[in-house]
C-alpha cells in the first residue's frame, strides 16, 4: 500500500514552508513555544537545521520564530494548530506533507489536566489521547514519507508511563504507549537508517506543572531538571543509537525503584499522586541519611 498523501488543493502550504531544507536539514518540532520544546528548538536551530514549530499560542510562537531565525541564521517557521483533535492537526499534516525533506521529528507537545478522570469531562480525558497517542502517530507517519535515511525521531515520554496515578490515568497509560511505540519503531526503522528514541524525563521545570500545588525543589531523589539539559540528553541519545533515554542519575534510579518495588507497594505511594512521590521519597532521603 503506497504511503498516504498529506498534501492539500485548498492551501499552498509549499508556499508556507518555502525555503525550509533548501540548503540545510529540517526539524520539526512540537510544542516548541516553551519548556523542553522551545530548548530542542534552540538546539537542533545551533546544529544548522531549518526548523518547522508549532504550538496553540500563536503570539508566543511567533516571537520563538523571529528569535531563534535571528540567533541562529536558520529558516524557521510556524504553524499554530490545536493538536488535539484531527481537524486542528490538519495544518501542519499538510505543512509537513509540503516539505521536501524531515530530518528529525521531535514529538513533543504535551499536557496534563490535574483532574480525576470520573471528574473530569470525557471529552478533556479524549484530548490528552489526542496530543499524546493520535498526534504522535500521526505526525511520525506523515514525517516518515519525507524522512531520509538518517533521520532522527525523539517522542518525549515520561516516567510516568512507568507508573500509575490516580489523577493522571489517561496521562500515564499515554506515556506507556509512546515508549512503547517509539521502541518498535527503532526497529521498524533500522534497515532503513532512521534512528527513534523515546525520551523519558521525570520532573521538570516546565508549564506543565503549573497546576501542581508541589513546591519545585529538590528532594530525596526527586531532581527538578532544567529543560535544556533534557533536551540535550534526547539529542545525544538519538546520535549514539539509543532507544531509551532517562536524563539524570536521579530519575534512573527512580526507574529502577518502581520496577523493582511490587505493584502493591507502588500503589499504596503513588495513591496520593505526585504530592505523595515527592513525600515518599523525601523520607527515603531522610532514612540513608540517619543510617
Amino acid at each position: 500500500m503506497p504511503p498516504m498523501a498529506y498534501q492539500s488543493e485548498e492551501t499552498d502550504w509549499g508556499a508556507t514552508v518555502a525555503g525550509l531544507g533548501a540548503r540545510r536539514p529540517v526539524a520539526v518540532i512540537t510544542g516548541a513555544t516553551s519548556g523542553i520544546g522551545a530548548a530542542f528548538a534552540d538546539q537542533l536551530a545551533a546544529r544548522g537545521c531549518d526548523l518547522l514549530i508549532t504550538g496553540r499560542r500563536s503570539g508566543p510562537l511567533e516571537e520563538r520564530r523571529r528569535s531563534f531565525a535571528e540567533l541562529h541564521g536558520v529558516e524557521v517557521k510556524a504553524v499554530p494548530c490545536e493538536l488535539s483533535n484531527r481537524s486542528g492537526r490538519e495544518p501542519l499534516l499538510r505543512a509537513i506533507g509540503s516539505l521536501g525533506r524531515v530530518d528529525w521529528l521531535i514529538n513533543n507537545a504535551g499536557h496534563g489536566r490535574g483532574v480525576a478522570f470520573s471528574e473530569d469531562e470525557c471529552s478533556g480525558q479524549l484530548g490528552l489521547v489526542g496530543v499524546h497517542v493520535e498526534a504522535v502517530l500521526e505526525l511520525t507517519h506523515c514525517a516518515l514519507t519525507k524522512m531520509p535515511a538518517g533521520g532522527r525521531i525523539i517522542t518525549v515520554s515520561s516516567l510516568a508511563g512507568f507508573g500509575v496515578s490516580p489523577r493522571s490515568g489517561v496521562y500515564c497509560a499515554a506515556k506507556a504507549f509512546a515508549t512503547s511505540f517509539s521502541e518498535s519503531l527503532a526497529l521498524e526503522l533500522k534497515p532503513r537508517g532512521i534512528r527513534a528514541v523515546a525520551l523519558l524525563p521525570g520532573f521538570t521545570h516546565t508549564d506543565f506543572h503549573r497546576y501542581e500545588a508541589t513546591a519545585k525543589r529538590n528532594r530525596g531523589l526527586v531532581r527538578w531538571m532544567q529543560p535544556d539539559h533534557v533536551a540535550r540528553s534526547g539529542l545525544r541519545a538519538a546520535d549514539r543509537g539509543q532507544v531509551v533515554c532517562i536524563p539524570g542519575l536521579a530519575n534512573l534510579m527512580l526507574y529502577a525503584l518502581v520496577k523493582l518495588l511490587p505493584r502493591r507497594a507502588v500503589y499504596r505511594i503513588m495513591a496520593g499522586g505526585t504530592s505523595s512521590v515527592l513525600q515518599a521519597t523525601e523520607r527515603g532521603s531522610a532514612d540513608r541519611s540517619a543510617h
